[in-house]
């Protein structure tokens, strides 16, 4: 399978990887592909790997879809590789299921499930839904108005 050319600009972006990125382009411009090759070279660097990483997307969907086409790259290259090649690129696509490839939400939680106590947090926490947090937002506004009403004061 025979990957697409790519412009300068793409190659400028996959190649510059001394510095972070934010990309923003409109739908059909090639911005998966770009973030899939920067992803793969990162995670084949001998200084860099997977687990040195981080890829934020805006939506679950677009980060389930950069995780899986990252996976399919790097089966693909497999596809002609051999020996120590070979090997790194198996290496970085099992470990594309550990990779930190997620919203700007999904890493908060990610990471202070890791760590909660160091955040303060009960090891149980758990992250609510829209509709809880809905719910929760209410029952706080409800007590704290009613405290201000039973105080009895002006304001």
């Amino acid at each position: 399978m025979s990957q697409p050319e790519r412009t300068e600009q793409q190659l400028a972006a996959v190649a510059d990887r001394e510095r972070d990125v934010f990309l923003r382009a409109g739908a059909g411009t090639g911005k998966t592909t770009v973030l899939v090759d920067r992803f793969c070279a990162a995670a084949l660097d001998p200084e860099g790997g997977v687990e040195r990483i981080l890829a934020f997307t805006f939506t679950e969907r677009a980060a389930d879809q950069l995780r899986r086409r990252v996976r399919e790259e790097l089966i693909e290259r497999g596809r002609e590789a051999s020996g120590e090649r070979l090997e790194a690129l198996r290496e970085a696509q099992a470990a594309t299921d550990r990779a930190w490839i997620s919203t700007i939400h999904g890493f908060c939680r990610r990471l202070l499930a890791s760590h909660p106590a160091a955040a303060g947090l009960d090891p149980r926490f758990r992250v609510v839904d829209e509709a809880e947090a809905d719910r929760l937002a209410t029952r706080a506004f409800d007590a704290a108005l009613e405290e201000l009403v039973e105080a009895g004061e002006a304001e």
